[in-house]
Order: C-alpha cells, then structure tokens, then sequence
C-alpha cells in the first residue's frame, strides 16, 4: 500500500505520454470516444500532480517529523524530571499522580519503567496521534473537487474562448462556467497552500489546524477572489467607467496569495480607511509578551493563537504542549517561561538585571547557589521536611478514618524535624538579608541600576526558590545545557 502512490504516478505518466504522442487512441481504441473524455484523463492526472506537493509534506511529517519533534522534548527528561512534570501538570490525572508517587516511595526498575511508558503515551497524545490523519482526509476531498473544477473549467473555457468545440457546446463541470477572476482566486490560494505546506515541512511544524485551514482557504477562495475583484481600478471607455480588464484577475491572484492573517489586516485596515472606523490601539499591557526578550511578533502571533497573550498565561501553561502546538523549539520555550516567570516579580526591570545575569528564574536559581549556599541547603532541608510532615499527616487522617483516633509517632519526630529545618531556614534569610558572608552586601550594584531596594533581590529569591514550577524549569534548563 505504501508504493501506491508511485505506482499510480507511472501509470498516468504513461497514458499521458501516450495521450500526448496520439498512440493511445490505437492502443486503447479510444478513437471513438469524444474529446471531452480524454481531456478528464488528462484532467484528473493534473490534479494528481496539483495535490501530490501539498498532501507529501503532510505525510512525511506526519511519519517521521512528528516523532523527531516528540524525541527533541523527552530526551531532556529523565525519571525525576518526569514526576516533577507530572506533578507540576498532571495532579488532575489520576493515573499520571500515582505513577509518579509510586516511583518516588519505591524507584525501583519495573517503577521506572511504569513512569517512562505513561509519560511516552502522554507525550504522544499531547502531540496528537491521529488529528493530523482526519484533517488531511479532509483537505484531500476538498482539494480534489476545487482542483478539478478550476482545472477542468479552465480548460473547457480556453476550447471556447480558441472556438475548439467539434461543433458541440462546451461542457462546464457541474454545468457552472467559471470566470478567469475565479480561477486565479482559486490558483492564488493552491499557491499558497503549496508554498505554506514546503515551508511548514522544513521547519517540521505542522498542526491539523494548519491542515484544516488549507481546506478553508481553498473554499472561500472563489468569494474572496470576486469580492476583491470588485474593486478593481476601472477606466474610462465611451464615456463609462469599467473595470480594468486585467485587473480583476490580478487583484483575485495576489490577495489569494497571502495568509489569512495577513488578509485580515489588509481587509480591515481597508474597511477602517473607507468607513472611518476607529482602530485598535496596541496592546500596551506592561506584561504583554512581545515585551518578553526574545519573543518578536511573530512568535508572540504563534503563541497567541494558543490563547497566550500575557506573561502569566505563559507561566501558567504547559510548555510541551505550549511545544506541540505552535512547533517552536522546546528550549526556547523554557526560555520565554523562565523569563517570564522572573518579569511577574520585577517587571520592565528584568532589561536592566539581564546585565547582571538574572535573564529569569533560573539564572537566579543558579546565583542563590553560587552565592548563599548556605539559603539553598536549608530551603532544601526545609522542603524536605515539609513533604515529609504533609505525608505524616496523610497517614494519621487515613488512619483515622479507619481506626478512629490514635497517636502517630512519625507526625511527632515530622513535626520537630519541619520546625527544626524552618528555624535553620529563618536564620539563613536572615544572614542574605544582612549581606550573607560579605562585609557590604551583593546587591548594591544591582539596586542601585535598576533603582530598587537593596531588601527586595533576597526577598525575590526567596520567592524563586521556594517555588516548585521555578525548581522543575531550573533542572529542565540544565538538562537541555543551558
């Protein structure tokens, strides 16, 4: 089945050529049969050709990008990073929670192994697994009848526009006789179809929405192509105005051309000129992303057609799925999130602390560690012990529930060991907020640039590294060597 395609290709290369050289009336005894027929043998092997650069780049995608796609994110996890995945996204899923909590009571091989499988087959319906199939069935159909109709009516309009006829009329498909302005909207659109599927196929980023949208483009091609049309320039012809014979056509072609963004601006910056509409200001939000460094309007367009316009929209979703979607590289992603996250803490002055290395959470993360070891080690501790009180907790409220009240000797000794780790955990803040180990603290030159308080950069990373989603970007960043 996979060599069906070509096998096909000959086989219409071969009646075509025989076509072409007038062999294949002797051979196929086709001699009586009209010229209409032949020109649908021809026309259905033009529309094989016409579909094959659109359809092959979907395909080959769909076998063997998706998954290269699918590879570049889960090598950067390993067993941990996946549960702190889980946890930070999944706790809605039971399965995804349990696993991870069960690999971390008992990490052992079969544990392991449990935690990759469900993770794979999350990662895999994440990126769709049969989406990009039915939306190409889809644009296969309407492809095809689109295509057939402009090819076909094309052809049948030059016989009768040359008078070549056999003195029969000229049959139209589906009896509708199509205008050149229709054809060139229709071949305006196929255009750039064609180009957008090449392109998206080397940058290895297709969607079924992508796919979808192909099938659109082509359905509305013909109205689009009139209404524009419509305003053609006209000139002046025995004392009337008309419109420019080739104008039409050209304006139907070019406007079909373009994406369906670029359409609607074009289309309402139009209706704004002609009726005076107000326009819309931009957007002029401090946390707006194109404010973000590193993220140009075209990748803040990718991301708002997922629905995230803002910095805590961003923070907030998923950055594989984040991944799947808009197809821009999963570390740059990370990137735009790790940066992000620091901006909902010091805002517009994330510029000014790139010069001293904080370019997001991470890199804060990373300075903590070089600079007060002494904080990471005890907020490590301090984590530690918290996870350890809550799950003592647990088992008293469980036990409760079964055997009515009973003392706990382990929610006893997680009790000392939390309050212990917080008072450790107090005293090292303190020893930041006082300068830590130097004579004349380290934030001087940083809150002096950005003109903030010296007491705000420890209570910042206070913040950053108590944070569980900073932490799991941090390890992630690492992994991906950055």
């Amino acid at each position: 089945m996979k060599n069906i395609m070509p096998m096909l290709g000959g086989v219409l290369l071969t009646v075509l050529y025989f076509t072409y050289s007038g062999k294949i009336c002797f051979q196929l005894n086709l001699a009586n049969y009209s010229r209409d027929y032949i020109i649908y043998l021809i026309v259905l092997f033009l529309v094989f050709l016409a579909i094959t650069p659109i359809l092959l780049p979907i395909h080959r995608y769909n076998k063997y990008g998706k998954n290269n796609r699918i590879n570049d994110v889960t090598g950067f996890f390993d067993v941990d990073l996946i549960a702190d995945y889980f946890d930070q996204f999944f706790r809605g899923d039971d399965n995804c929670r349990e696993t991870a909590e069960t690999y971390r009571k008992n990490p052992t091989y079969k544990n392991k192994k449990a935690l990759k499988d469900v993770f794979d087959t999350t990662i895999r319906d994440t990126f769709g697994r049969d989406r990009i199939k039915y939306a190409t069935y889809v644009l296969l159909i309407v492809s095809f009848v689109v295509l057939f109709f402009a090819i076909e009516g094309g052809v049948q309009l030059a016989r009768e526009l040359g008078g070549i006829t056999d003195s029969k009329p000229v049959h139209f498909p589906l009896g509708l006789r199509p205008d050149i302005t229709s054809l060139a909207a229709i071949f305006g659109a196929y255009t750039w179809i064609t180009s957008d599927a090449i392109y998206r196929y080397r940058r290895n980023d297709f969607n079924s929405s992508d796919v979808l949208w192909y099938s659109l483009r082509l359905i509305v091609a013909i109205p689009l192509g009139e209404a524009v049309a419509a305003f053609a320039p006209m000139q002046t012809a025995e004392g009337k105005a008309v419109p420019v014979s080739s104008a039409g056509p050209l304006l139907a072609f070019v406007i079909s051309m373009f994406s369906f963004s670029s359409i609607q601006q074009m289309l309402g910056a139009f209706i704004n000129r002609a009726y005076n509409l107000p326009t819309t200001a931009a957007d002029a939000r401090d946390d707006a992303l194109i404010k973000l460094p590193g993220i140009d309007q075209t990748v803040a367009d990718r991301l708002g057609a997922e629905g995230i316009t803002t910095m805590a929209q961003l923070v907030a979703t998923d950055p594989v799925l984040l991944c799947s979607h808009t197809a821009i590289p999963f570390c740059c992603i990370l990137d735009y999130v790790n940066s992000a996250m620091l901006w909902k803490l010091v805002g517009a002055k994330l510029l000014i602390l790139r010069e001293f290395g904080w370019q997001g959470t991470s890199q804060v993360i990373a300075f903590s560690e070089r600079n007060m070891p002494s904080l990471i080690d005890n907020i490590n501790t301090f984590n530690k012990a918290k996870l350890e009180l809550e799950e003592a907790q647990t088992e008293v409220f469980n036990a409760k529930q079964t055997c009515g009240d009973s003392e706990n000797e382990a929610i006893k000794n997680a009790q000392i060991s939390f309050n212990k780790a917080k008072e450790k955990f107090d005293s090292a803040l303190i020893q930041v907020k006082n300068g830590g180990k130097s004579d004349e603290s380290i934030f001087v030159d940083m809150a002096k640039k950005a003109e903030m308080a010296e007491s705000a950069f420890p209570e910042i990373i206070n913040q950053i590294i108590i944070d569980s989603y900073a932490q799991f970007i941090y390890k992630i960043k690492i992994a991906c060597g950055k």
